[in-house]
């Protein structure tokens, strides 16, 4: 059976590395992991403390053996495909040594899951986290209690979200009455990056915690309905439970049960299990995140708990696991492998509805690169550091517009406030499709509404239209500034 493992995490992992560049345009966490990861490199702490520093650190690090065009990119993604194999191969190592062949459908869910290839070909630091709370799940197996505290306690340096795995074995293992001294020596350990972390994020950061400042300035979405609703959506990858609440209430219901039925269990890992998905649940319950990517760690998870019928079927007494117990087992089989040929059929639709997204930012640097500037040019883009990252023009430069939005509600009061800045220069302003729609807090805190006014305000009689570019239903226009408007 491991070979047949094996070759399937080859076949997959050959096929992502042939799609590296299938994307136009990175996730938005990419370019602050860039920027972070350089400034941790280069031996300062960058401007804001915003992403855990192992992902950043790791893209930075190995760009720097890439000899290619935006080696960080590349990097990221390659480093993610290798860590989802291993992630793969411990899912398939889990599930086997707890249910035997049957893992199988456990290692087939994720293995030909859409959201898998959405989040492995992106640069997200959610494939290095999964695999990492994998492992944690596996040496806690092993009997290697110390290990698994020491890396779930590291891994608050990839994502925060490591609490939930932290605050489930602590939970687990002092219920349980597991050498309650040691286990708290563990706990306080694997707790010092989680401390170290929070304390410079509390004294660098002006504003403190970042999510903790989203969390309170968008109170009013919590419970986030969209992650609840994106999850169980998710499971089983089809428009029908988008529209249908009684389907999502079943499953649900299904996962609920699958819950207590292993927390009641005895075996320890999938007590653990079950409360970590809880924990990591309620967290993203009560953060108003919309990225389709924190549902991915929860997809082993939901898996696993599916088996609970199958698990049932098994501690019934024998006369009725002989009348039921077969037809039970037959039934999940088929239920199992109907959802993986499922999910299996919605990979390309899945990946083609997201491909272009952000494409209109590589548009605008790819217009930048093939421009022939004649003098000193400043280019005012939302979202310059994505733009800078794939121009390719050393005659331009990218004004870092969110630096200076505090005191203004428009463009040209940010442009007349740093005359020093862009006077005898050409300043050309552009404005695309993607930021017409954008409104979340990130976005608004970066100036996307300065240029959402743009045509409604001020700027318009300072603004001469230069030329459209158009790609499908994407847009972009440039502007340029024309003083002797005033």
């Amino acid at each position: 059976m491991d070979c047949i493992v094996i070759a399937g995490i080859f076949l997959v992992t050959g096929m992502l590395l042939s799609n590296i560049n299938y994307y136009s345009f990175p996730s938005g966490d990419f370019i602050p992991y860039v920027d972070e990861g350089r400034a941790f490199v280069s031996g300062s702490l960058p401007p804001l403390l915003n992403n855990a520093p192992i992902y950043s650190v790791a893209i930075v690090l190995l760009g720097k053996l890439i000899p290619y065009q935006y080696p960080e990119l590349i990097a990221g993604i390659i480093l993610n495909i290798a860590l989802f194999a291993i992630g793969i191969w411990m899912v398939w190592k889990i599930a086997e040594q707890w249910f035997g062949r049957v893992g199988l459908v456990v290692f087939c869910y994720l293995l030909l899951h859409p959201l898998s290839y959405h989040v492995v070909l992106n640069p997200l630091n959610i494939v290095a986290f999964s695999t990492a709370f994998l492992t944690t799940i596996y040496l806690r197996m092993k009997g290697r209690s110390a290990a698994a505290y020491a890396l779930a306690g590291i891994s608050y340096w990839i994502r925060p979200e490591a609490v939930a795995l932290l605050l489930a074995m602590g939970a687990i293992d002092l219920i349980r009455n597991v050498q309650k001294k040691q286990t708290l020596k563990y706990l306080i350990l694997a707790s010092l990056p989680m401390i170290l972390w929070e304390i410079s994020v509390a004294f660098h950061n002006e504003g403190g915690n970042i999510y903790a400042a989203e969390s309170l300035a968008l109170r009013s979405e919590i419970p986030n309905g969209y992650f609840l609703n994106f999850t169980f959506s998710n499971l089983i990858v089809t428009e029908q439970f988008l529209q249908n609440p009684w389907l999502l209430g079943a499953l649900l219901a299904y996962i609920i049960a699958g819950v207590v039925f292993f927390i009641l269990d005895k075996n320890r890992e999938k007590q653990l299990l079950s409360l970590y998905t809880l924990v990591y649940f309620a967290i993203h319950l009560f953060f108003p995140g919309k990225g389709d990517r924190y549902t991915f760690p929860l997809l082993m998870p939901a898996a696993v708990l599916s088996v609970w019928p199958l698990e049932l079927s098994l501690k019934l007494n024998k006369k009725i696991q002989k009348k039921l117990g077969m037809g039970i087992r037959l039934l999940f089989i088929l239920f199992s492998i109907g959802v993986v040929l499922n999910n299996k059929t919605q990979i390309q639709p899945f990946l083609s509805a997201r491909k272009e997204y952000r494409g209109e930012y590589r548009m605008i640097a790819d217009w930048i690169t093939q421009q022939l500037f004649q003098r000193p040019t400043v280019i005012v883009t939302f979202n310059p550091g994505g733009v800078q990252y794939f121009t390719n023009n050393n005659s331009v430069e990218i004004f870092r517009i969110e630096d200076h939005i505090d005191q203004c509600d428009t463009i040209t009061c940010v442009i007349f406030n740093n005359w020093q800045y862009f006077n005898n220069k050409d300043i050309l302003l552009i404005y695309d499709s993607f930021t017409q729609k954008s409104d979340t807090i990130y976005d608004n805190r970066h100036g996307v509404k300065l240029f959402k006014n743009m045509e409604h305000s001020q700027d318009k009689k300072y603004f001469r239209f230069m030329q459209m570019l158009e790609s499908e239903d994407r847009w972009v226009k440039i502007y340029r500034f024309n003083i002797s408007s005033s």
